[in-house]
């Protein structure tokens, strides 16, 4: 990380000249000299803009880990063991301590100069992994990333001969891993091995997809323009709160077997919908989201600015309502509506808090965290179809509707007795959601 700086400039240097040289050659421009000393200051943007975003990643990380030390830790230490496993982390060379040693420590903390090495060794593993699909390099919806890493003043009069560069391949895939592990951390590689279905590249994909969908780097900049204006952990925690938004969509994508690629169709739809919900949340405002709100205002964040950081924050479900749109084929207020109803109806939207504060000591338990989570989704999908293909109004109209009682008594029980003891552990809420199935399923 130190040296990072004359790595990245050399490199910057070295990809220029053999495009200006290129140039040169075809007669396009006359002398490349004046025009590569003439970018000078704009490389040097660049570099900066690089660091600051690696200094950034490792302040991040270290957050990630002192929110949830155990659950973290461990998936750090399982994405190091698989970095070491295909070579791109020598924990010798590194002075990378072995995983039993940091399980040891207290608070299992991963110190930054470890970090720094993780962060490193991710980048050049996904770097690779994407290099080695040539093909997929080769899509239209990557051009913008090869833009990015060269200076404004070349892109506009050449973009074309860009294309042509004999590295443009090697410059899409570091740009893309660089923006992704500075943003989402070490831990994203771990994603497509804890999901069910796809790929680690389908989950780059989805997250492109879904940075482009909630205009992530428009955010990120309002939030880097709150600089001396708010505390630097309070970026931050607003920083972090936005990935984890990120995450939790690409986790639902793959877990689902959806495959959401960054082309500009599948942005416009996403958008269109992210939009309309946007709309629904700002005319019904959750208390809860409005105690955040006020949270946020106090600590001298814009209105504008705040409104949409907790709306992100709040909206980790999206994906799931479009899918339910698609499928039932109604519009957006209309499923939404009827979910909201579903959700306090049956009390499942503490339930959601519930999972989603509950402390997790290792990736074992997230497992069984998100599982239940997925399984609250399905059954609450299901339940919707069941009231848009009868003839009740909404969820409490539909359950009087039905001849048999047991199941909704039962699971009125067990959620009272689970909100009155708050559980420390997930078994409780395992019994509550298969009271949930059987609901569900009992009813038909």
């Amino acid at each position: 990380v130190d040296n990072s700086a004359g790595v990245d400039t050399s490199d910057h240097e070295v990809n220029l000249k053999i495009l200006l040289t290129g140039l040169q050659k075809k007669t396009v421009i006359a002398d490349y000299q004046a025009l590569f000393i003439d970018m000078t200051e704009a490389v040097r943007q660049l570099v900066l803009a690089d660091n600051v975003a690696q200094s950034l990643c490792l302040s991040l990380e270290q957050l990630r880990i002192s929110e949830n030390s155990a659950e973290n830790s461990s998936v750090f230490l399982q994405v190091a063991d698989r970095l070491e496993a295909a070579g791109f982390l020598d924990r010798s060379v590194e002075s990378f301590a072995q995983s039993k040693e940091i399980r040891s420590r207290p608070g299992q903390i991963i110190s930054r100069p470890e970090l720094a090495d993780l962060m490193a060794a991710s980048k050049m593993y996904l770097s690779q992994q994407l290099q080695s699909q040539t093909t997929l390099l080769q899509a239209e919806y990557y051009d913008h990333y090869l833009l990015a890493y060269f200076p404004v003043q070349l892109c506009e009069p050449f973009e074309q001969h860009l294309y042509n560069h004999p590295l443009a391949n090697e410059i899409k895939a570091t740009v893309i891993s660089n923006k992704i592990i500075n943003q989402a951390g070490c831990g994203f590689l771990s994603l497509a091995t804890d999901i069910k279905n796809g790929t680690l590249l389908d989950t780059v994909n989805c997250y492109l997809a879904f940075d482009q969908i909630l205009q992530a780097d428009e955010l990120r900049l309002a939030i880097a323009g709150l600089d001396n204006k708010i505390l630097a952990d309070q970026q931050y925690q607003l920083l972090h709160q936005l990935e984890q938004t990120l995450v939790a969509f690409c986790r639902w994508a793959g877990s689902h077997g959806r495959i959401i690629q960054p082309d500009v169709n599948t942005i416009n739809c996403y958008s269109r919908h992210f939009g309309d919900y946007e709309a629904y949340v700002n005319q019904h405002t959750p208390d809860h989201w409005q105690e955040q709100l006020n949270q946020y205002q106090q600590a001298q964040i814009p209105a504008g600015l705040a409104q949409k950081l907790v709306f992100i924050a709040n909206s980790q479900n999206f994906p799931f309502i479009v899918s339910l749109v698609t499928e039932a084929q109604q519009d957006f207020t209309t499923i939404l509506t009827l979910l909201n109803d579903i959700t306090h109806t049956l009390g499942l939207d503490g339930v959601q808090q519930q999972l989603s504060a509950m402390p997790l000591r290792d990736v074992w338990e997230r497992s069984v965290c998100d599982s239940l989570q997925h399984d609250t989704q399905l059954f609450t999908g299901q339940l919707l179809k069941k009231i848009l293909a009868g003839q009740a109004k909404n969820c409490a109209d539909y359950f009087e509707l039905q001849y048999e009682q047991q199941h909704i008594k039962q699971y009125k029980q067990l959620h009272m007795e689970i909100q009155n003891a708050l559980p420390i552990s997930l078994l409780p809420y395992v019994v509550l959601i298969r009271a949930l199935e059987n609901l569900i399923e009992g009813n038909t």
